[in-house]
């Protein structure tokens, strides 16, 4: 895929809003720093629960499977 061109940070934005207003929990940009974007937060109170530099992710503000500043129940597998 050398033959296109890197998706501007402005287009990611633009998806990352467009899958929150879908409704969507747990939206993050990927391998790209655009502040918020690229951490993974609590759909209830914005806490970052995993955090992410480059292709490293941290977990982060989890209590087992809950958010630990609010409680909520955070979907995923976390062993």
């Amino acid at each position: 895929m050398m033959d296109r061109s890197v998706t501007s940070a402005e287009s990611i934005e633009r998806a990352l809003q467009a899958g929150e207003d879908a409704g969507l929990r747990y939206v993050y940009s990927g391998n790209i720093s655009i502040g918020k974007g690229e951490n993974t937060c609590c759909p209830k109170c914005g806490l970052s629960l995993i955090e992410r530099s480059g292709y490293f992710a941290t977990i982060k503000g989890l209590n087992g499977m809950f958010c630990s500043s609010c409680g909520e129940n955070i979907a995923g597998v976390w062993e």
